[in-house]
């Protein structure tokens, strides 16, 4: 079943990055009352803590939210400032 997969994977990426909370969002949450129960159960069983009924956020939204996901990281990317790190004595 597409939900306790869903929930078995998500439960190694918590143990491997220990969010605070886990959201899930895209045009297929629209159906999360079909999958939130069997994947809370995974979930759960997956990982080596245990988190609240609140750090799983489920958000419907369309496949742009993707899209400024993306563009977001591009420009981030693009407009970081550049730091510099080290003894600012030795900086001219």
């Amino acid at each position: 079943m597409f939900a306790t997969a869903l929930g078995d994977a998500l439960g190694t990426v918590v143990n491997l990055v220990d969010p605070d909370r886990v959201v899930l969002a895209g045009e297929g949450m629209r159906y999360h009352d079909l999958i939130l129960a069997h994947c809370r159960t995974a979930l759960q069983r997956g990982m080596f803590g245990s988190m609240s009924e609140s750090d799983l956020i489920l958000v419907q939204s369309d496949d742009t939210a993707w899209a400024r996901g993306a563009a977001s990281l591009i420009l981030g990317t693009l407009f970081r400032p550049h730091l510099h790190h080290g003894d600012a004595r030795t900086r001219a």
